[in-house]
């Protein structure tokens, strides 16, 4: 369906570009074909989908809003109207987990539970906030969180629920090359690790690599990174084969892990060879 494979992406071979491998990993959204595979699929699957008894009224509206800011930090709310002629009381529950890029979750970072009391035409607000200081001790070395929201309507029994993934803000890392990569030559390559977070990130380790390449072992900063600040490095290469090759530089820390970057550089034969 449209939310499994919407859009299933590979690195092509040689360059750093995206290869588009949506068309081989699945039939066109709509087609004969897909519905065929839809239907084996549900036929072979053990797990059912459970069937909600909808309530016959549906007179209060959930409408949830916000979502990652900057600094690592991610604020959720929901909004509840009561557009009926009576008074309801709505249950709500509001909790953010870590999980893994998959949307398998972890454990839970924080919730909200609470009750509202709505008369007629009014609307209220339940917020989820979740500081960076405090998930980013608490979780695995990731930066991905699901949202579970759900509110239940005493009177008649409607229900509301909804599952939201976010990727919370990264420390930015940049790399770039200084001179002529000339092949059995050292030059220099410049990494740059800004911290977007706003939280100190300690132990932190530079690792650059790449195919072809004689690498220094990683170098490990001598301070931690203040939030907002700006740490470069620089790491000396050489290059053993020509052609153009590509260098991955990866930060770590005590806080997050795989933070990349990469970047070309064509490597040319020493003409005095």
């Amino acid at each position: 369906g449209r939310s499994v494979g919407a859009a299933v992406s590979t690195k092509c071979v040689g360059t750093i570009s995206r290869e588009d491998l949506t068309a081989a990993y699945k039939y066109p959204e709509g087609s004969k074909e897909e519905s065929v595979v839809q239907e084996r699929a549900a036929k072979l699957c053990n797990r059912k989908t459970p069937e909600i008894a909808k309530s016959a009224t549906n007179d209060v509206q959930f409408t949830l809003e916000g979502g990652t800011e900057k600094g690592g930090d991610l604020k959720l709310t929901l909004r509840v109207y009561n557009g009926g002629i009576e008074g309801h009381v709505v249950d709500v529950y509001m909790g953010a987990l870590s999980s893994f890029y998959t949307g398998v979750t972890l454990s839970e970072l924080k919730k909200t539970v609470t009750s509202l009391a709505l008369e007629p035409k009014t609307d209220s607000n339940v917020v989820l906030e979740l500081k960076c200081s405090e998930h980013i001790e608490q979780k695995e070395t990731d930066s991905h969180v699901s949202a579970y929201v759900m509110g239940k309507v005493r009177e008649t029994g409607q229900r509301y629920a909804t599952i939201q993934s976010y990727c919370l803000d990264r420390p930015h890392l940049d790399i770039k090359t200084e001179g002529r990569a000339i092949q059995g030559q050292n030059f220099n390559v410049v990494v740059k690790i800004t911290n977007t977070l706003s939280v100190p990130l300690t132990n932190g380790v530079i690792a650059v690599d790449g195919p072809g390449l004689a690498r220094q072992t990683g170098i490990k900063l001598k301070k931690q990174v203040e939030p907002g600040e700006e740490v470069r490095e620089t790491v000396t290469l050489t290059a053993r084969r020509t052609g153009v090759k590509e260098i991955i530089a990866n930060f770590y820390c005590q806080q997050i892990c795989n933070v990349a970057a990469a970047a070309e550089v064509d490597f040319i034969r020493d003409e005095k060879c």
